[in-house]
């Protein structure tokens, strides 16, 4: 019972946190920008969408993350290999990118603690 207490607390610890909304503020891309900003720029198929899952550090959790594996079509920058798995959020205005298994994607993502991540900030959208 006290393990899950403790796992109770520490996901009520975060929810208490206040609630930031995502606010891209019209970000406005050009294409070469775009292309120097971002770590890693493609196009792909989305063939796997898992579930979002809390992401701990330290013990505590720190985030909601959802996972999404492409099939690579044409790659630009920063994928060697013919599939990528990318980071975004789980949703509820934390600027994730709602992605669906069999379509294709323009892919624009930087690196946060090694992993490729993507939000509705960047220029992102289904091609």
């Amino acid at each position: 019972m006290w393990p899950r207490l403790a796992v109770l607390l520490q996901l009520s610890l975060v929810m208490a946190r206040p609630l930031q909304a995502c606010t891209c503020e019209d970000m406005k891309w050009t294409g070469q920008m775009a292309l120097q900003e971002h770590a890693i720029v493609f196009v792909g198929t989305a063939t796997d969408v898992k579930p979002p899952y809390l992401e701990f550090q330290n013990g505590v959790p720190r985030r909601a993350v959802t996972l999404v594996t492409f099939h690579i079509q044409k790659s630009w920058k920063g994928v060697a290999d013919s599939t990528i798995t990318v980071r975004t959020g789980a949703g509820g205005g934390d600027c994730s990118y709602e992605f669906k298994p069999g379509r294709q994607y323009a892919v624009f993502a930087t690196l946060w603690n090694h992993n490729p991540w993507t939000t509705i900030c960047t220029p992102t959208e289904t091609s």
